[in-house]
């Protein structure tokens, strides 16, 4: 029968265990030194070797002539132990026993001696998956167990582990291996198996792997299924990723803003039975890579490719700003999470080009600092004279002066503008009535005014107290004895206790005096407080100060 590739390569010394040296090293030190553990805790991510070093260990304990540490595979004990016949090592696994009776069971079986090895090794996978009371069954075997007993326990969380296990185990970090070492390892089991692999294509099995040695044998597994002679062609078809040149056209359409090239390019992809999943993931893995060309000096130390996809990488690294990237790396992240969730995953992938190509649909801190990016990058080509400005867009020095800057420059240009211009011969027509001018911002006032100005009677507060019944019977019972009068586009309360007006400063009451003026159709206007003489109004609400920037990229965007 045929068997797979992780288990026919599966290491039998722990010198083949690849990319855990200093897991390996410190077992066989201890196991040629006679200086054993009672409980050993394996963690690390999946694939990386946890389940055989605890073989290892197992057979290595036991084994009858060791040799440096490691186990001879030649003895009585090594062979029963590699078929499986040896009844004095038990592998559980927790994640179908992990009830308090299996625990129960285990610690029962544990106070008799092996029948025939030296040791009886309890190798329990995926400890974390047990019960608490299981875990409280299984401590007090692990706080005070038999000399003949060693208890091997593996994981891939171990923040699930309670603190008291822990605390008895001798713990070994497992490490993701690099990719070096997986193309290495994949090109010799290649060899082996009489197939051809291309370095770019050992590279790419590795990449994907992500730090895996078992998926990595497993992807080739899959490869060597369909070809002997593997490509990166061969392994993007065989992994269902879609092909650099997609991944570089997608990244140029995201450079360009071209909304409509990326959608048809995902239509294709779509079309060829693409996972969108793993696009969007191969996505997020090509902008980490343009990432770090623009960040690092020696990112070709870092990066998986070969010397033709780096140059290709720092080409195309020369269209972004480091703050677009990154922007398109939140987008990317965000869009993972949702396709992980979501069933109609191409929708969702579409929804992201749209945003990653129209940034200005995007209000957050990141798309704001990519458009002053890229506002900075026109700048400074159009001040070096490379890009020609049209006449009407020509920038001066006022579009870079602050707001109030501004506004200074615009009252001084038409004052001038007036002292040219000739007085006027006739009165203005009496049948246009100039507009009153806005108050001064108050706590009630807001930036646009939603109806004309007021008049001067105080009837306009009688509506106005008629509505604070309905909307807020505090302040309607606040009010009910106090005078109020309305001068000069402003309300003012005759009151001599300041306690009301630090209840107004109140968001809630504020707003429910607002809602009334809106209520009563009277326009939001400032509301000060007078014991018989004008007080100052009171504090403006601030405004956002994303509101102005926004108002200021989209000014300067349109100049240029």
């Amino acid at each position: 029968m045929y068997r797979v590739l992780y288990r026919k390569y599966r290491p039998q010394t722990f010198t083949e265990v690849v990319g855990q040296k200093h897991v390996t090293s410190t077992l066989q030190n201890e196991l040629e030194a006679g200086r054993l553990s009672h409980a050993y805790l394996f963690t690390g991510t999946r694939g990386t070797g946890k389940t055989t070093c605890a073989r290892l260990l197992s057979r290595a304990v036991n084994c009858l002539a060791p040799k440096d540490g490691n186990p001879c595979n030649e003895c009585e004990i090594c062979k029963e132990l590699l078929d499986g016949t040896l009844l004095d090592v038990i592998e559980i696994d927790a994640a179908s026993n992990s009830g308090v009776d299996n625990i129960r069971d285990l610690c029962e079986e544990a106070n008799f001696t092996p029948v025939r090895a030296k040791y009886r090794v309890y190798i329990i996978d995926e400890v974390h998956m047990l019960t608490t009371q299981a875990f409280n069954a299984l401590l007090k075997i692990m706080e005070e167990p038999p000399s003949h007993v060693i208890f091997i326990l593996a994981t891939t969380e171990v923040h699930k582990i309670p603190a008291t296990i822990l605390s008895r185990c001798q713990r070994f970090d497992f490490h993701r291996l690099p990719a070096e070492q997986i193309a290495a390892q994949i090109t010799d089991i290649a060899k082996q198996e009489g197939a051809d692999i291309e370095p770019e294509a050992a590279a790419l099995i590795a990449r994907i792997a992500d730090g895996a040695m078992r998926d990595a044998l497993s992807l080739l597994d899959r490869c060597l299924a369909q070809e002997e002679t593997l490509t990166a062609q061969s392994v993007t078809r065989a992994a269902g990723l879609a092909g650099k040149e997609h991944l570089f056209a997608l990244t140029d359409c995201f450079a360009r803003a071209d909304t409509a090239a990326a959608l048809q390019l995902l239509n294709e992809l779509h079309t060829e039975s693409c996972d969108m999943e793993q696009l969007c993931s191969s996505l997020l893995f090509h902008l980490r890579d343009l990432m770090i060309v623009k960040t690092v000096k020696s990112a070709e130390e870092i990066l998986i490719c070969t010397r033709e996809d780096f140059l290709r990488f720092a080409e195309q690294s020369k269209a972004f700003s480091l703050e677009r990237i990154l922007q398109g790396l939140h987008i990317l992240e965000d869009a993972l999470f949702s396709i992980k969730r979501e069933m109609n995953k191409r929708i969702l992938l579409e929804l992201c080009f749209v945003r990653l190509c129209a940034d200005r649909l995007e209000n957050d801190n990141l798309a704001l600092a990519a458009r002053i990016a890229a506002l900075e990058e026109k700048i400074d080509a159009l001040q070096s004279g490379t890009v020609p400005v049209p006449a009407h867009k020509k920038i001066t020095a006022g579009s870079f002066l602050s707001f109030e800057e501004e506004e200074a420059a615009k009252a001084k240009e038409t004052a001038q503008a007036k002292q040219k211009d000739p007085p006027p011969l006739l009165p203005p027509n009496p049948e246009k009535i100039p507009e009153k001018e806005a108050p001064e911002q108050g706590l009630l006032f807001p930036t646009e005014p939603e109806s004309p100005a007021l008049s001067a009677d105080s009837a306009q507060w009688d509506a106005v107290f008629a509505a604070l019944q309905s909307v807020s019977p505090a302040l309607y019972s606040m009010f009910a004895d106090l005078p109020v009068s309305f001068q000069n586009g402003a309300f003012f309360v005759l009151s001599e206790h300041p306690a009301l007006e630090q209840l107004l400063r109140i968001p809630a009451h504020r707003s429910a005096l607002e809602t009334a003026m809106k209520t009563a159709q009277i326009e939001v206007c400032p509301l000060h407080f007078s014991n018989g003489a004008e007080v100052p109004s009171l504090p403006k609400t601030p405004a956002s100060p994303l509101s102005g920037l926004k108002q200021k990229i989209n000014t300067i965007e349109s100049q240029l």
